[in-house]
């Protein structure tokens, strides 16, 4: 599976595809009620997510999404919560010596952020570091101001998972009114039900 690994001007790119993806998302609305739950199972993960949310999938180093890597979008109707982003990629495991490797990822990311959305400002809150599942996880909310007053809030992270040798970066985005801890809430909903399966377990 390892003989997808990018460079790192590759995975550069690949930041800035996912904030690109995100740039597109946001729901109006309430949040959705929780009890409608899918399973969305492929290309080595899997992950929960809310009843009559629409879902797309997307190549991102080749034209169409596999194991190696691809984007995933679900997409609320008019009345639901946060839409999602997931991308992933097979990358070659960052040496253990290699400290702030997952931040320099965060670190592209939100520059891509700003690329596609030039015209809004952004806020970052502080870093949120966490175990989940047994992986180191880097996540944070943000916001983007636009001219004219709208204002979209989400949460951004990721995590490398070992087994697969992939790198996960996963985001929520809304338009609707919500506080710091409704947004985390959500993601996390997200982060505890994504599963990074290893390859033989498939």
């Amino acid at each position: 599976m390892r003989n997808g690994s990018t460079g790192k001007g590759t995975a550069v790119a690949v930041f800035v595809a996912v904030a690109l993806c995100l740039a597109g998302c946001g729901s109006t609305g309430e949040a959705p009620d929780p009890g409608g739950q899918k399973l969305f199972s492929k290309y080595g993960f899997s992950l929960d997510y809310p009843d009559g949310y629409h879902v797309t999938e997307g190549g991102l180093l080749e034209a169409e999404a596999n194991d190696v890597s691809g984007m995933l979008r679900l997409k609320g109707g008019g009345e639901g919560g946060s839409d999602f982003s997931l991308v992933w990629v097979t990358i070659t495991a960052p040496p253990e010596e290699s400290e702030g490797w997952l931040e320099s990822v965060e670190d592209d990311f939100f520059a891509g952020i700003r690329k596609a959305e030039a015209g809004a400002r952004l806020e970052k809150s502080e870093r949120i570091e966490a175990v989940e599942t047994g992986y180191r996880v880097l996540y944070r909310c943000y916001a983007l101001h636009y001219p004219g007053g709208a204002v979209a809030r989400g949460v951004a992270g990721s995590f490398y998972c070992d087994e697969a040798g992939k790198l996960f970066i996963l985001g929520t985005r809304s338009y609707r009114t919500a506080t710091r801890d409704e947004l985390l809430e959500e993601f996390r909903g997200y982060l505890d039900s994504l599963v990074c399966h290893a390859p033989d377990s498939q």
